[in-house]
Order: structure tokens, then C-alpha cells, then sequence
């Protein structure tokens, strides 16, 4: 779309002469005014086109920007869902952040930030959660403090976590 504005807005001026027009007999004037007229037509054509896409366009943009809003509010409502009735929420699928552990060994969860970013809404809304860590595995120490540091980073943040449990393999 971007290129085809760019070559709307490139092109000479349509009904600037390139030559005198007395210079022309009349049958070659309307030739050129005939020219010049499909010219136009064209461009209007094309400019009706682009106007139209920009509606659709911005129409896609706009649904979107619904449909996140309604899955934001489903979120929502889950998580007040889980504190009226639970008061608390679980912890487990931690696993070990590490993407090349989770990859082995945890590869259809929630990857990391997401885990995180759960467990902090959950906490903004007053909810406690558990934090795990599954160790003794394929995972490395540096693995293991990582993983601390991203739960202790979190904890610092929302003071949301009731219990840290270790887990082993």
C-alpha cells in the first residue's frame, strides 16, 4: 500500500502541458485531454481503492484492540474466581526458567515470563501464590540460582509468594 501511495505522489503533474497546447491540433488536444481524464479516473480509482483498505485496516485494528480487552477481562475474572473461592493460587510448572531446561523438559508450559507475568497479576489482584523449582535434572547450578534470582526478583516486587518448595527430580 505504502509503495503504491509513494507512486501516486511521484507522478508529474497530470494536467500540466508538457508541450504548448497551440502547438497541437484540436483532434490531438482531445486525444491528450482524453489521456489525461483516464489518467485521473485512474488515479481517483486507486485512491478510493487505498481509502477503503485504511477503513478495513483500521477496523482489524479496532476489533482487536476488543478482543484483547475481552480476553483481559476473562483473565480477570478467572483470577477473582480463583481468590472468592480458593483464596490462594498454586504454584507448580515453574520448572526451571531456563528456556533450553524448559525446552527438555517442560516444552507445552507457560514459558518463563509468562509464568511470571501470571503469578504478578495474581499477586496485584491480592492473591498468594507457591513458587517451585524442579532440580536435579538436566539443569545446571547456575540454572537452579537463576531461576531463585527471577522468583526472588518477582517476590521483591509483589510480595505475593506465601512458600518457596523446592522439588526433586
Amino acid at each position: 500500500m505504502v509503495s503504491r501511495v509513494r507512486s501516486l505522489l511521484s507522478l508529474p503533474c497530470l494536467l500540466a502541458a508538457a508541450m504548448p497546447v497551440q502547438a497541437l491540433s484540436t483532434s490531438e488536444r482531445l486525444d491528450l485531454l482524453e489521456r489525461r481524464m483516464a489518467r485521473v479516473t485512474e488515479l481517483t480509482l486507486q485512491v478510493d481503492e487505498l481509502r477503503a483498505e485504511n477503513r478495513q485496516l483500521r477496523g482489524q485494528v479496532e476489533d482487536l484492540g476488543y478482543k484483547i480487552e475481552q480476553l483481559e477481562r476473562k483473565q480477570r475474572d478467572i483470577y477473582q474466581d480463583i481468590d472468592q473461592r480458593l483464596g490462594a493460587m498454586p504454584g507448580g510448572g515453574a520448572e526451571v526458567f531456563s528456556p533450553a531446561v524448559r525446552s527438555t523438559i517442560a516444552d507445552r508450559k507457560l514459558a518463563a515470563d509468562e509464568w511470571l507475568q501470571v503469578h504478578r497479576e495474581a499477586h496485584e489482584l491480592g492473591i498468594p501464590t507457591n513458587c517451585t523449582l524442579l532440580y536435579g535434572h538436566v539443569e545446571s547450578s547456575a540454572d537452579r540460582v537463576d531461576h531463585m534470582l527471577m522468583l526472588r526478583d518477582l517476590q521483591d516486587e509483589t510480595r505475593g509468594f506465601s512458600t518457596f518448595i523446592p522439588l526433586a527430580w
